[in-house]
């Protein structure tokens, strides 16, 4: 029986809701390619994906069905509501992949918020079980410039901190996303809760983000040449870096009295890819392990 599983995140850029590009064959192809790739070179048992669609996931679908046989399952969250709809934020880009002889998945719930009498998507929810424990995987995209104030995205990461909390008397939690904040911010630091010290993670409630001892390293995702850098997403010419994607993970994967706990060796900004290196995506890969404790 398998005793590890290997968990990753991306935010694939293909179809990025504030654009009117909505992706294309070619960006569709190049994202693919990689996904494979990473499925493949990795050992991936978990993928989340943000900014897809439909029209990509079944492509994806394919891909995997012709390259892997049936080892994985392609899910999707996508959703767009009508224009009649009381929902403010119109578009959950969210997907998955998973290896079903190794996790087992049992339900799925929109999270969402109200604003304004307003009903915003922004992840999703999963019930499963991973090496015979149950627990629950939120899947997050948090929009990047839809807040002018931060009083108002504080708000936000507030209401998710406090439904994971809820979740979290239950059952263990694990967060990936693209939370559009820095790691080190006020924002995941104080109002979210989280540390970089699995020590304050089990004696004082906060969530574990793991991502901090890969900030500054080099990595050649899509070239060959080194790349300086500080994080998971650039602007502009590479120069300004940011640790937007990342994982949370609730006190019980730091705990060695837990049947499951995380891998530290594990974690890290995926590089080294050898698909399609023109690929134009300002978002990178990630990934972390889980094992059991024997």
């Amino acid at each position: 029986m398998k005793k590890s599983v290997v968990l990753s995140w991306w935010n694939t850029g293909v179809a990025p809701p504030t654009k009117s590009s909505q992706g294309g064959p070619r960006t569709d192809i190049s994202a693919i390619e990689i996904i494979l790739e990473i499925l493949e070179s990795q050992e991936i048992d978990f993928f989340g994906l943000a900014e897809v669609n439909l029209n990509f996931l079944n492509k994806l679908e394919l891909a995997i069905r012709d390259k892997f046989g049936d080892k994985y399952l392609v899910k999707t969250e996508y959703k767009v509501f009508e224009e009649n709809d009381r929902r403010k934020y119109s578009i959950l880009d969210i997907g998955y992949i998973y290896n079903p002889k190794n996790i087992k998945t049992y339900t799925s719930k929109t999270v969402e918020f109200i604003k304004e009498d307003k009903v915003e998507w922004h992840g999703v929810k999963l019930q499963v079980k991973i090496l015979n424990e149950d627990m629950m995987i939120y899947l997050i995209h948090f929009p990047s410039q839809k807040y002018e104030y931060e009083l108002e995205f504080a708000h936000l990461i507030g209401k998710l901190r406090d439904e994971m909390f809820l979740d979290k008397r239950n059952q263990p939690v694990i967060a990936f996303g693209d939370f559009n904040q820095d790691l080190y911010s006020d924002m995941m630091l104080d109002i979210f809760n989280c540390s970089n010290d699995p020590v304050d993670c089990i004696n004082l409630r906060k969530f574990y983000n793991p991502f901090w001892k890969h900030m500054g390293n080099k990595f050649s995702l899509f070239s060959e040449k080194d790349i300086v850098r500080a994080g998971s997403y650039y602007y502009g010419n590479k120069k300004s870096w940011h640790f937007f994607d990342y994982a949370l993970l609730s006190s019980e994967f730091v705990n060695i009295k837990s049947k499951l706990v995380l891998d530290e060796d594990s974690v890290c900004v995926i590089d080294g890819l050898k698909s399609n290196e023109t690929y134009k995506n300002d978002h990178h890969p990630i990934k972390i392990g889980l094992k059991e404790m024997t």
